[in-house]
């Protein structure tokens, strides 16, 4: 029985059946999975490449991201949870990451109210170990409450959009949020290019630049193709297909890309 021959989704190049990996709904090579994906190191599943919440060292998927680490508001140092501190800043009634000003301040009065209840028990007495260990727990529930606050608040963030589809794209486009190339014969390695005064960038690429963006995490490929044909912003050259060709290659395969039409992205974009 012969071990007929696939083409990888990524690459191109043909390979025997045996040696094809399934992921996300696409047939890879062995090399291309190995470097377009990651294994998340929490839970195990495996993401893009370009999906991984946490650094090179360090892959995560959101979600684990999300409900085990955080980033240093200084350095950007990736943390686990667990190590992270919060309670200088809480005490000093600063802002902790951006938390409003009255939220510091209420808690400090909390703990200003629980210091003056123990010292008045040590009066009566109890011992100032006791009170040193009760101490602790106060600011450690304190630490924890802070952070479980920011927590939520980012997450309610994340749900409120800043502006339509069209105004998320250009954004991403102003502020070269894409790596685009100016050489159609290297469309492979890049997320895409400006072609004839329209922006095209691979599917995969602006579905994960849509999901980071506040209120767009449950978009589908689908949906953001819908969306895009609805703004009348793809330049369309096939039936049933929202995707294009925009070049012929002898020597590369060049992959195809939402066509998207600056100007109406311009004309279309609203901040919300």
């Amino acid at each position: 029985m012969t071990n007929q021959l696939h083409i990888c989704a990524q690459c191109g190049i043909q390979v025997p059946e045996s040696e094809l990996y399934t992921f996300d709904g696409q047939a890879l090579c062995l090399h291309c999975l190995e470097e377009n994906t990651v294994l998340c190191r929490e839970c195990g599943i495996r993401i893009w490449r370009e999906d991984n919440a946490g650094t090179e060292d360090i892959s995560l998927c959101q979600r684990c991201y999300d409900e085990h680490y955080t980033s240093c508001c200084d350095c950007g140092t990736l943390l686990h949870i667990a190590n992270a501190n919060y309670l200088s800043a809480a005490l000093a009634g600063s802002d902790i990451q951006g938390s409003e000003p009255c939220v510091c301040t209420n808690y400090n009065c909390l703990r200003w109210a629980f210091q003056m209840f123990l010292r008045s028990l040590v009066s009566k007495g109890m011992h100032p170990a006791r009170s040193n260990q009760l101490s602790l727990r106060m600011e450690r529930a304190i630490n924890l409450a802070l952070r479980q606050y920011q927590l939520q608040k980012d997450k309610l963030g994340m749900t409120i959009r800043r502006g339509n589809l069209a105004y998320c794209i250009l954004e991403g486009y102003r502020n070269k949020a894409f790596h685009l190339t100016k050489n159609v014969e290297k469309l492979n390695s890049h997320d895409g290019i400006v072609w004839k005064n329209d922006l095209c960038l691979r599917p995969k690429i602006l579905l994960a630049y849509i999901r980071k963006q506040p209120g767009y995490q449950d978009y589908t490929q689908n949906r953001l193709s819908m969306e895009l044909t609805d703004l009348s912003a793809l330049v369309l050259q096939e039936e049933n297909s929202y995707t294009v060709h925009i070049a012929k290659s002898e020597h590369s395969q060049i992959p195809r890309v939402y066509r998207i039409k600056l100007n109406v992205l311009k004309k279309t974009a609203q901040k919300e």
